[in-house]
């Protein structure tokens, strides 16, 4: 659970790191760095930390693109993981949406693991 809740924390700090004018590359910087934190070592197998979502059928992945910028209207998923010391990967998925002053997580289901 608290690796869960890690995981939640740094989704939410990736989303704050979406502003307009900031490029991909700086927020992929900055979900390897939260990642490296949990992970307690440089993630070698990160290739993206998220998506923009659009019109259009692709989805341009946030990666160390420094050419593309965070744009108000946008809306993007912000999704990590790593492997928790089961074995098993944890994460969490959620949708920003930015304006001018930043971004809002829009996602509604509840963050929450229930232990049974």
């Amino acid at each position: 659970l608290d690796h869960y809740a890690r995981m939640v924390d740094v989704v939410d700090e990736v989303g704050a790191a979406i502003t307009p004018g900031r490029s991909y590359a700086d927020v992929f910087r900055r979900g390897q760095e939260l990642l490296t934190q949990v992970t307690g070592k440089p993630p070698s197998w990160l290739t993206h930390v998220g998506h923009h979502i659009g019109l259009e059928t692709e989805e341009e992945w946030i990666t160390y693109r420094e050419d593309l910028e965070i744009q108000p209207g946008m809306v993007i998923n912000i999704e990590l993981y790593s492997q928790a010391p089961t074995g098993d990967y944890i994460g969490d998925e959620e949708t920003f949406v930015v304006d001018s002053r930043g971004s809002t997580r829009r996602s509604q289901l509840a963050r929450e693991i229930q232990p049974l």
